[in-house]
């Protein structure tokens, strides 16, 4: 009956990078907020909670409702993956849909930019930047700060 899509409301993250991007080889993709709640298939949208421990729900507590404990089980996670600061969108009703019809289609009206990681090949940037410049978006090269464990980014202009 469920549908979790999971972000980051954070790009700088060395870990994260290291983690989901392929050790600094893909890219990050930064979509509008606004854009994404006012979707019709959007039920819930908020920060992940991070808990030294498992969250208990009590069977005879009546006043919880479903919204409330779906919120409890679908934004909770262990302490130790703080780090990732995860933001998630709940999406309902995709019970008994094909898998065709369980996936939300977002267009490029989404996307408020897109960064590079570190080590992103330079072949395969310029197809990228291409189609974000023929929809307005913009394109960052991340880069390493020299002597610290931190990323910056820098605008790529279009030519």
């Amino acid at each position: 009956m469920y549908g979790v899509f999971s972000g980051s409301i954070t790009w700088e993250s060395i870990l994260m990078w290291s983690h989901y991007g392929n050790h600094h080889k893909g890219i990050c993709i930064g979509f509008k907020e606004d854009y994404l709640i006012k979707s019709k298939q959007i039920a819930r949208s908020g920060d992940v909670d991070y808990l030294k421990d498992f969250p208990i729900r009590d069977p005879l507590d009546f006043n919880m409702n479903i919204a409330d404990e779906s919120f409890v089980k679908f934004y909770t996670k262990a302490k130790k993956w703080e780090y990732e600061e995860e933001y998630r969108l709940l999406i309902l009703n995709i019970d008994g849909l094909t898998d065709t019809e369980r996936l939300i289609k977002l267009d490029t009206d989404s996307i408020a930019e897109v960064i590079f990681g570190i080590e992103l090949e330079k072949s395969e940037k310029q197809e990228i930047i291409d189609i974000c410049k023929s929809k307005n978006i913009k394109v960052y090269q991340a880069k390493k700060v020299p002597f610290k464990f931190k990323i910056t980014r820098g605008e790529i202009h279009y030519k």
